[in-house]
């Protein structure tokens, strides 16, 4: 727990000191109240952010490959707000194979990613722009290819954790 709580407070700091002068406060105050930090790689930072393992939820819109959904930012509203970006269109693979890495174990994952374009005029998207914004993954069974009863599920936007659909 106080590792976690540690890691999130390294989060916060890291993101305030984008300021400049809240960085120095910020950590002379909590390092004055016996705080230690450490560098965090950003695997760790999506866990933090909200990556999480879920199960009974709905399954991704494909159960083999990987479908990925091409979003543009509306150039309105705010940039972490689902709400501001629309479907450009989406493409899918369904022979890709893609690894999940939990707690040391890689399971094969199949299900759908979102990813936003962030640059290029409200009606285009462009690859090269672009940055994953959701992941939505279902383990599949090495074995026999079937779905097994659990996934993944981690977003770096405001859309809410329950909405699987576009």
């Amino acid at each position: 727990m106080k590792k976690n709580i540690t890691a999130m407070l390294a989060a916060i700091v890291s993101v305030v000191s984008i300021s400049g002068h809240a960085e120095k406060s910020i950590f002379e105050s909590l390092k004055n109240q016996g705080a230690q930090f450490a560098p965090i790689n950003d695997q760790e930072l999506g866990e933090i952010k909200g990556a999480a393992r879920i199960i009974g939820q709905s399954m991704p819109s494909v159960t083999q490959g990987i479908k990925t959904y091409e979003i543009t930012w509306s150039k309105f509203g705010a940039i972490d707000d689902y709400r501001s970006y629309r479907m450009a269109g989406f493409s899918y693979d369904p022979h890709r194979e893609t690894g999940f890495s939990e707690n040391g174990t890689i399971y094969q994952v199949a299900g759908d990613r979102w990813l936003a374009d962030r640059v290029s005029n409200a009606n285009s998207w462009d690859a090269a722009y672009a940055v994953p914004v959701d992941l939505h993954y279902q383990a599949i069974d090495e074995n026999t290819g079937q779905p097994m009863k659990f996934g993944w599920r981690t977003t770096s936007w405001n859309r809410p954790i329950s909405t699987f659909r576009w």
